[in-house]
């Protein structure tokens, strides 16, 4: 018994510290509807738009390289992980999907 409360312990640990890590944040998955070198909208599945700053912090990945914003598309779906920053939201994180052979 005390091995199991000791798991479940741990696990209430971790958990917790990912959920916080995220506060204030958003994520969202959809279609690339403008790309500027400083900004990137998204257009969600329910026609939402979600407009991020793409700062120099931002991690942008098509599969598993990394890649510049340069290679953003219009048009391609991208799941955008961002964080509260100045009154708005900065991307912390952009995948893209790997481009077709």
């Amino acid at each position: 018994m005390r091995v199991l409360r000791a798991i479940v312990v741990a696990a209430a640990v971790c958990f917790a510290g990912a959920a916080s890590g995220h506060e204030g944040g958003t994520d969202a998955r959809g279609v690339v509807k403008e790309i500027a070198p400083d900004r990137l909208v998204l257009t969600t599945a329910t026609g939402a738009e979600l407009s991020v700053a793409l700062v120099p912090e931002t991690r942008i990945r098509r599969g598993p390289r990394a890649v510049p914003a340069t290679e953003i598309r219009k048009g391609e779906r991208a799941v955008v992980h961002a964080a509260s920053r100045g009154g708005g939201l900065a991307a912390t994180e952009v995948k893209l999907g790997e481009v077709p052979r």
